[in-house]
């Protein structure tokens, strides 16, 4: 992680600060959703093979 450059304003600071917190964020968002997506896939997958052996 960069450190904060001393010239910048207490104001620019708090953006940077809060553009790397909305990041962090929308990561942990991301990251949060990949097993929702593994399992649904996987749900999808199992119907798809017990439609073929004639099953639900």
């Amino acid at each position: 992680m960069r450190q904060m450059n001393p010239k910048n304003s207490k104001e620019e600071d708090e953006v940077i600060r809060a553009l790397k917190r909305q990041r962090a964020l929308g990561l942990a968002e991301t990251y949060a959703l990949i097993p929702y997506q593994r399992a649904h896939l996987g749900a999808v997958f199992l119907n798809s093979v017990a439609a073929s052996r004639g099953g639900q």
